[in-house]
């Protein structure tokens, strides 16, 4: 089970990371079309060459960066994985520097045409209070932009920026609240995601799972011995074995009868916990139904069952009687036998199931092995 939420955690840290690759690859896009508006400056000569030149060295540089973090799974170790702000802001040092050698003022109303889209892009994975700050920066940087142009009068129309300036900040302050109002669909959209994998894992849980031992159910103990049994056959030239238990709670109904059904269930319960700590990595236990619980042990000869379910056997035994609300432990008994090839299920499952009859019958709290040759005397008994 532990393995399989690791293989989980795992599928959905990919899954992330393919993602935050795919929202790089798409504020990319927004570079080239700015790089594009770089290269008309620099065609209808608002621009030296030289200066575009840079402007594409640096957002290579950039978007370069930003897939090599994600890739190499570096960013994991940031307080912001995806590099939403990071790349938003990345933006405006190109943008500016362009901006402040355009030699025509009206041209640098596109650039921050551009920028509003990267502040939008940022919207939809950023709250309102990082768009807002955001938007102050870009506003901050273009006053400042227009402050270093002031030393130079006949580069700027101070009148002209103003009212763009004013513009500016409603569009942003109109980008802010759209960002608001995105962060709280995407709000609630996680919050329904949430409910919703709550309510899988609890329907999967009551699939797969025994109410009283959180041990996995009946159902899910016949798939994982399919899976086993296919496993086998395919490998049987490796030598691989298969040993299968079937653990029987002695005189359970005497435990119900004289101290009720709810410690019935609790010593279910302890039992079923012990026998959990005591397995062998890599072994299976399941709740069969009543007070059975079946064992599967791969990779196991006859021999290593027999030894692991009598340190199963011995743990149920080192209960304290007190927990389990009785004056003594009850006992187990354990059937064990192996599987033999192109074997069906339902013959695999027998032969422990007479292993176990065979415990009960020679005194019970003991573990018993079925093998070919218990077959051969039954069918000479015949």
């Amino acid at each position: 089970m532990e393995e399989e939420q690791t293989s989980r955690d795992e599928d959905a840290l990919a899954s992330a990371q393919r993602l935050r690759l795919s929202r790089v690859l798409r504020g990319s896009l927004s570079f080239a079309c700015t790089a594009a508006i770089v290269g008309a400056c620099w065609a209808w000569n608002f621009l030296d060459g030289i200066r575009a030149v840079h402007y594409v060295i640096a957002v290579v540089a950039i978007n370069g960066l930003a897939l090599a973090t994600i890739a190499s799974g570096a960013n994991l170790r940031l307080k912001d994985p995806s590099l939403t702000t990071p790349l938003v802001l990345s933006c405006l040092p190109p943008s500016l520097y362009v901006m402040f050698f355009v030699t025509e003022p009206m041209v640098r109303a596109a650039f921050l045409l551009m920028g509003t889209v990267a502040i939008l892009f940022g919207a939809l994975a950023l709250d309102r209070r990082q768009v807002m700050r955001i938007s102050a920066v870009f506003l901050l940087s273009y006053l400042a932009l227009l402050a270093a142009l002031a030393k130079a009068p006949e580069r700027v129309d101070l009148r002209g920026e103003s009212l763009v300036a004013l513009a500016y900040c409603i569009v942003l302050l109109q980008v802010a609240s759209l960002g608001t109002f995105i962060a709280g669909l995407r709000l609630k959209l996680r919050q329904k995601n949430q409910s919703l994998e709550e309510a899988m894992t609890e329907l999967t849980e009551l699939a797969t799972r025994d109410p009283l031992t959180r041990l996995p159910n009946r159902r899910t103990a016949m798939a994982q011995l399919e899976r086993e049994l296919s496993r086998v056959e395919r490998r049987r030239q490796d030598g691989d074995g298969l040993c299968l238990g079937l653990l029987d709670v002695d005189h359970f109904k005497r435990i119900n009868d004289r101290y009720g059904h709810q410690t019935g269930d609790a010593v279910l319960r302890r039992i079923g916990e012990s026998l959990q700590q005591a397995l062998r990595q890599g072994d299976f236990i399941a709740r069969f139904g009543g007070e059975e619980f079946l064992i599967i042990m791969p990779e196991t000869s006859l021999e290593g069952g027999l030894s692991a379910a009598d340190r199963m056997r011995n743990a149920v035994a080192r209960l304290p009687a007190e927990s389990l609300g009785l004056p003594e432990v009850p006992t187990v008994s354990i059937g064990i036998a192996a599987h033999r090839p192109e074997e069906r299920i339902e013959d695999t499952l027998a032969t422990p199931d007479r292993a176990l009859y065979r415990a009960k019958h020679l005194g019970r709290n003991r573990v018993e092995a079925w093998s070919g040759d218990d077959d051969a005397r039954d069918a000479a008994h015949a």
